[in-house]
């Protein structure tokens, strides 16, 4: 799946169901220290997880690959709310790249980006994968 075509797919979900994402995160009980993991859609090419973040917490620095030789694996996060860190490192390279998304911020990340995403604060991020979980590996 194109890149350009993932995040606008992103940005007609998120626009058409904001208020519906928004009171889905809100009434999610988290404990501390927990994120909650909740598909909202899935099809053959992509699927929509929304991530609710608890207070500082982060994911583990890890690689999103296809299972399938003939497809890359692209993912998108956007930022509803909260303050999050994105680590970045190429593909051989011991480089990493960081950067700070906050609200309506949009970060994309390729196959051969080792990455870590850091929430800074409590916060809720809309995350598209392509392609879908049974798919892809972490």
């Amino acid at each position: 799946m194109d890149i350009h075509l993932l995040q606008k797919t992103l940005e007609e979900y998120r626009l058409k169901f904001f208020d519906d994402l928004l009171n889905i995160a809100e009434n999610t009980k988290t404990n501390p220290g927990q994120n909650i993991r909740i598909s909202v859609m899935e099809c053959a090419e992509y699927e929509i997880v929304l991530v609710k973040w608890h207070g500082i917490s982060r994911s583990p620095m890890h690689v999103h690959q296809s299972k399938t030789v003939d497809n890359i694996s692209i993912s998108c996060v956007y930022v509803i709310n909260g303050k999050i860190l994105q680590s970045i490192r190429k593909a051989n390279s011991k480089e990493i790249y960081l950067s700070i998304a906050k609200e309506k911020d949009l970060i994309t990340i390729l196959e051969d980006e080792e990455h870590e995403i850091t929430s800074l604060e409590d916060s809720i991020t809309l995350n598209i994968y392509s392609p879908p979980a049974y798919n892809r590996q972490v």
